[in-house]
């Protein structure tokens, strides 16, 4: 692997984890209650915000951290223990 592609690599995860430090007060809200568990129905009554809403902000989500799934955005949130 060229040398340019290991560091374009990693600075692939310090823009994710920069972005994550953008996030916004709702999308740390349902982040948060994803982590508890929370169905996407429960988070939008929780936060009295519609169901497709809140599937809305989490696939832009899974776009900005360029994961497939949820449990995939999750994974990353854990693993670099950038949600509390």
């Amino acid at each position: 692997m060229p040398a340019c592609a290991s560091s374009e690599k990693g600075l692939g995860a310090r823009r994710r984890a920069a972005d994550f430090r953008r996030l916004t007060p709702r999308e740390r809200g349902i982040l948060t209650l994803l982590m508890a568990d929370r169905t996407c129905k429960e988070v939008a009554a929780v936060l009295e915000l519609s169901g497709h809403t809140v599937r809305h902000y989490i696939e832009r989500l899974k776009v900005r951290f360029s994961k497939a799934t949820l449990h995939g955005l999750l994974g990353f949130l854990v693993e670099r223990h950038l949600l509390d």
